[in-house]
């Protein structure tokens, strides 16, 4: 259970792992890269199952820290419990082992979720530091360095993540919405500087966001029957999230039917996480010219990182950038 990650624990002496426990434990690890619904509730199931056969895992708490905190930022659990639950559960770890990186990282990205930006930053170089392979750690650190506006810093991070790792998609769109943001000239750039991409195809090509966020790029070409495949698909792969719900009406918007668009973001409105989500619907209200709409959505938005990180990137919310109140959010976000 979530309230054992707050029990006081003694640092334990280095030990031998169980090999089926860690063994659960990286089955875990490769459901959580996946991102949609069904993935990291199965990561979860695997973290909570290596804990019970070893409850001081270090590397399992630091999974499940992982795992509750993105499960909750893409809407996909309350967000009362995740923000509760994954930072206990990485102070867990740390209690465990404070010389494990993992819980160093997992710790980090809690704390840019509350955008302590000094601790963050203190976290995740330690993490580095204790362990230079950890490209999650690199990965993470560049996504909150970009917020930031430190480009260059936030550009070597996400290449030497790719580095560490070549075949992580996180990585690689990663370092493709850093490049489009600072306007360096590539064919990829070129492309997520235009469009996006949204922070869900920096994980997965079949990831429902990047379903979604295909979707609306086939919408923008005209493509609209492509588009609806897409949309079908990302709405099968994370039945009843805001965001792609929120990604369905730009669709209906883009192919000329504006009021069934309308429709669907009345209904997003009801949602219970689609505060995690403003970013989104204030990205459909510029779209459709009603500003004072979108500012009331980004300061209804209840922000963590990744969305701190749309607010900074996205090119959909570059008509409000120069108005006051953006300026005035970002102050009030700390950025």
């Amino acid at each position: 259970p979530a309230s054992a990650a707050d029990a006081d624990v003694d640092p334990r002496a280095i030990r031998a792992v169980d090999p089926l426990t860690y063994g659960i434990y990286l089955r875990g690890r490769d459901a959580i890269l996946s991102r949609d619904p069904a993935g990291l509730q199965r990561a979860v199931g695997l973290f909570q199952q290596a804990l019970l056969r070893d409850s001081t895992f270090a590397l399992g708490w630091a999974g499940l820290a992982d795992a509750w905190r993105l499960a909750g930022g893409l809407g996909y659990i309350p967000e009362t419990f995740c923000f509760d639950s994954a930072p206990a559960a990485a102070r867990r770890a740390l209690a465990l082992d404070g010389q494990l990186s993992e819980a160093h990282s997992s710790l980090a990205g809690t704390l840019t979720d509350a955008a302590d930006w000094t601790h963050a930053e203190v976290e995740f170089r330690r993490a580095i530091a204790l362990e230079p392979g950890n490209a999650l750690a690199h990965q993470w650190y560049a996504a909150m360095l970009i917020t930031l506006d430190r480009r260059d810093e936030a550009l070597h991070e996400a290449r030497r993540g790719i580095q560490l790792d070549p075949l992580s998609q996180a990585a690689r769109g990663l370092e493709g919405s850093i490049e489009g943001y600072e306007g360096i000239h590539s064919p990829k750039a070129a492309r997520n500087a235009a469009h996006g991409p949204p922070r869900s195809a920096m994980i997965d090509p079949n990831h429902p966001g990047t379903r979604a966020w295909r979707a609306v790029t086939f919408a923008r070409l005209g493509r609209c029957a492509d588009a609806y495949a897409e949309s079908d698909t990302a709405q099968m792969l994370a039945p009843d999230v805001a965001m792609i719900l929120i990604a369905r009406a730009g669709v209906d918007k883009l192919c000329g039917h504006l009021p069934r668009a309308m429709a669907e973001i009345a209904r997003v409105k009801t949602h219970p996480e689609v505060y995690l989500s403003g970013v989104y619907m204030a990205e459909f209200y510029t779209a459709i010219g009603e500003r004072d709409s979108a500012f009331a959505w980004l300061d209804r938005t209840h922000y963590g990182m990744a969305s701190r990180m749309d607010l900074r990137i996205a090119s959909a919310l570059d008509p409000l950038r120069g108005d006051p109140r953006f300026r005035a959010l970002l102050q009030r976000e700390h950025m």
